[in-house]
């Protein structure tokens, strides 16, 4: 970004007329910008985007549990049901 104010300012180009390799950078910023970019934006999207999914399925890891421990005291109904489901399952 400074040397994008640079060459804003006729600095830098005051420089690339000195200096090739000066010459060189200049030219080649817009692609030394895009690739600063995408080198910090690409890794922070992707922290986003798993941030979300890890907390989907951080709730569902929660909500099997909370089913699992159901499943390990059942009510009077859910024993019936669960008889049933094995009695149909040896068929």
């Amino acid at each position: 970004l400074f040397l994008g104010t640079q060459m804003l300012t006729g600095k830098a180009q005051l420089l690339a007329r000195a200096y090739p390799l000066m010459r060189l950078v200049t030219s080649g910023y817009p692609l030394l910008l895009a690739y600063a970019l995408a080198f910090l934006g690409l890794p922070t999207w992707r922290w986003l985007r798993l941030k979300e999914k890890n907390l989907q399925i951080r709730r569902r890891n929660e909500w099997r549990k909370l089913q699992a421990a159901e499943l390990k005291r059942p009510d009077g109904g859910l024993r019936s049901r669960l008889a049933a489901a094995a009695a149909r399952a040896m068929r």
